[in-house]
């Protein structure tokens, strides 16, 4: 494994500031497709939009990421693990992994107990000094 301080820096990556849904759309095509619409300051993911490949998926990813920043960025999307990254004045200072949430059946307890189940675990919680989110039961989790 390469050092960190030897490693390629992260602006060899395409990425652009855009100001409006249009010039989000040419950055876009500059970049090349796929490409991620994102807020430049928000945290926990919010305002993110990955693997867009169409104009009205990037206008609409645009106006999605400036409920979050009055900047957004553009970058071309690479597949793979997903990770969020903390950069400081060009330096990576921290990386996490993004797992998502998950439970394992038993043949006994429902879906609904198995996450009541994992929402014990006291690594799990709402706030920054938990590793884990809870897992809510939402409409994207009742159509999975």
């Amino acid at each position: 494994m390469v050092p960190l301080a030897r490693r390629p820096r992260l602006r060899s990556l395409a990425t652009r500031l855009v100001s409006s849904p249009e010039e989000a759309w040419t950055a876009a095509e500059a970049i090349g497709l796929p490409v991620v619409v994102k807020p430049r300051d928000a945290d926990y993911g919010n305002g993110v939009s990955v693997h867009l490949q169409n104009p009205a998926q990037v206008r609409a990813a645009w106006e999605f990421a400036r409920r979050y920043s009055s900047d957004v960025l553009v970058e071309r999307h690479l597949s793979g693990v997903p990770h969020r990254l903390l950069i400081v004045r060009d330096a990576l200072v921290a990386a996490a992994r993004r797992d998502p949430a998950h439970v394992t059946g038993d043949g006994i307890h429902s879906v609904s107990d198995l996450i009541k189940q994992a929402n014990c675990d006291p690594r799990r919680g709402d706030g920054p000094e938990f590793p884990w989110w809870k897992i809510e039961i939402d409409d994207k989790l009742q159509e999975v």
